[in-house]
């Protein structure tokens, strides 16, 4: 990272007159940077890209990084005010302006890998496509692709199941059950419906043959109680 740094600025840092202040300068630290910011800020954020091309480096990284560049420029990156800052503070704010600052280029490259700006150019020539990102779009596609897949066998279940339940029903032959038909598709069933009436018919008879039984005992039994009344009468 210090190797990448300009001689203006490290001169500039190395002076013994200079007092610190912001590396990443931005107008609004909760709004997403614009590609001005970032083309004003590429000195800082080319190694970061150079480092991790695939993807956005943490921020705990990033912070060791500053940290380590404020050891080999001789402490002179940070200058904390006593009892108020520290070292470790200002360099976690700058990590976070850093990461905030390379996910704006990361979208800005992903909409476009062209760029009107020389700097934002040459940031985004190192970028790559992160893994994760891809491997998520490849599920995803599949997904899809198994879930369309299923669908369409559903529907040709769908219609295989409707072809072949109208089929009987084209091929079914027309008869009547009294036409004497010996084909078995027609004439069984016409055979159980006869012999099917035929019991039900019988069963009728018992009935009223049991009925008739019953009815000529009952008047006999009458005749019986009834017969010494009338001779009695008689008498």
């Amino acid at each position: 990272m210090k190797n990448n740094l300009p001689v203006e600025v490290v001169s500039v840092i190395s002076d013994p007159n200079y007092k610190g202040g912001a590396l990443i300068n931005l107008k609004n630290p909760m709004a997403r940077p614009s590609a001005n910011e970032l083309a004003k800020n590429h000195i800082w954020l080319l190694p970061f890209v150079k480092d991790s091309p695939s993807k956005v480096p943490s921020g705990y990284y990033m912070c060791d990084a500053f940290l380590m560049l404020d050891f080999l420029l001789g402490k002179k990156l940070f200058r904390p005010k006593p009892g108020v800052e520290t070292r470790a503070g200002l360099a976690s704010e700058e990590a976070v302006k850093a990461k905030r600052c390379l996910g704006s280029l990361r979208y800005l490259w992903r909409n476009s890998t062209s760029s009107h700006d020389p700097y934002i150019l040459e940031m985004k020539s190192f970028l790559q496509a992160s893994p994760l990102q891809g491997e998520r779009r490849r599920r995803r596609r599949r997904a899809a692709e198994d879930e369309e897949e299923e669908e369409s066998e559903a529907l040709q279940d769908e219609s295989d199941g409707e072809g072949e339940e109208a089929e009987p029903l084209q091929n079914e032959p027309a008869g009547d059950c009294h036409d004497g038909s010996d084909n078995e598709s027609t004439g069984t069933p016409c055979k159980l419906a006869w012999m099917s009436m035929f019991f039900d018919v019988l069963c009728l008879s018992v009935c009223v043959c049991e009925f008739s039984l019953n009815s000529v005992e009952w008047i006999w039994c009458l005749e019986i109680q009834w017969q010494p009344r009338r001779q009695s009468t008689c008498s």
